[in-house]
């Protein structure tokens, strides 16, 4: 019997969010809840969801966020 190789994959995920603003030294970390909006808190999202989310926030924000799925 042949064995099919799995990828490591996890079903929930995180939205980094990071604002680069200037004159500030330190990023401010921030996350997209399941609505897409930006809040200080982390929110678990499913996979699919989450990857839509953090591509539609990178097209809207640009250079000026780096938008980053945990």
């Amino acid at each position: 019997m042949a064995t099919i190789p799995v990828e490591p994959a996890c079903p929930i995920r995180l939205i980094s969010f990071r604002l680069a603003a200037k004159g500030s030294t330190e990023p401010r970390h921030l996350f997209l809840d399941g609505e897409g909006q930006i809040c200080s808190d982390p929110h678990w999202l499913p996979r699919e969801q989450a990857l839509l989310l953090a591509r539609n926030q990178q097209l809207i924000w640009g250079s000026a966020a780096e938008v980053i799925l945990l």
